[in-house]
């Protein structure tokens, strides 16, 4: 479940649960107690190198907020690895930036509900 995460990274997991961003705050609203499609989110979820900042277990799903320093290119560049690495544990990794959780919060709830969805066919064809 948690893909050898060093205590490090449980520490900082810790940390960045204790001083969310406004953008996770009001994600977390929307994904705690499995108010959207019934699915348990996990908050800062220590996972190999990372913290996740929504991330389910069942459908081994991780979602990431991204603030207006994601759009640097070096920032651009680490994201996308550790898109790759997260998917190389077989991770869906879907990104949201801030502005959208802010202004188009129901585009970004039906997007996970899309991928929940999805995510939920797969598991439960292959668990057949």
């Amino acid at each position: 479940m948690h893909a050898g995460a060093s205590a490090q990274i449980f520490h900082y997991a810790i940390k960045l649960r204790k001083n969310p961003t406004e953008s996770e705050k009001l994600l977390w609203n929307k994904l705690r107690n499995r108010q959207l499609e019934g699915i348990k989110f996990r908050r800062q979820h220590p996972f190999d190198d990372f913290a996740i900042d929504f991330y389910s277990h069942e459908l081994e799903l991780a979602i990431e907020l991204d603030e207006g320093y994601h759009e640097t290119k070096r920032q651009k560049f680490s994201d996308d690895c550790k898109d790759i690495q997260l998917m190389s544990f077989g991770l869906t990794v879907l990104r949201h930036t801030n502005e959208n959780i802010f202004h188009s919060m129901d585009i970004v709830l039906e997007d996970i509900r899309e991928y929940i969805k999805y995510l939920s066919k797969i598991k439960e064809y292959y668990k057949n």
